[in-house]
């Protein structure tokens, strides 16, 4: 990939990540990585296949559009506004995130991969 394209799918992520409210260390988190590993895919580098998944996947998108900037219908499908759909305590539970500063989000959701961890 050229150095132009490796930048173009690194804003796609950064995008994904705006739009969700999640910072580098979370995004390590929800990834199950280092942070040093996110920071080298926001600067060029191209994530592995299987992380590419699960940043689309959180990002409610396709690997196809991180990787090109087009879905598979070639229309883009990611607006600003637009979220995936959410049903019952989940709407509630989305809106009240949006509106908790970021060390907040972040701290939440260390004490939930805590829990996470202490299922396993």
């Amino acid at each position: 990939m050229k150095q132009i394209e490796r930048l173009q799918v690194s804003a796609r992520i950064k995008d994904i990540m705006k739009r969700v409210g999640i910072t580098q260390k979370g995004l390590a988190d929800y990834l199950n990585i280092s942070q040093p590993a996110v920071s080298l895919y926001l600067q060029g580098r191209i994530p592995p296949a299987d992380v590419l998944l699960k940043i689309a996947g959180l990002g409610g998108t396709t690997v196809e559009w991180i990787l090109t900037g087009k879905s598979e219908s070639s229309k883009e499908i990611l607006k600003i506004e637009e979220q995936r759909a959410a049903y019952g305590s989940e709407v509630l539970l989305i809106e009240l995130w949006k509106q908790l500063p970021d060390n907040v989000r972040q701290t939440i959701l260390k004490l939930l991969q805590h829990f996470a961890d202490q299922r396993k």
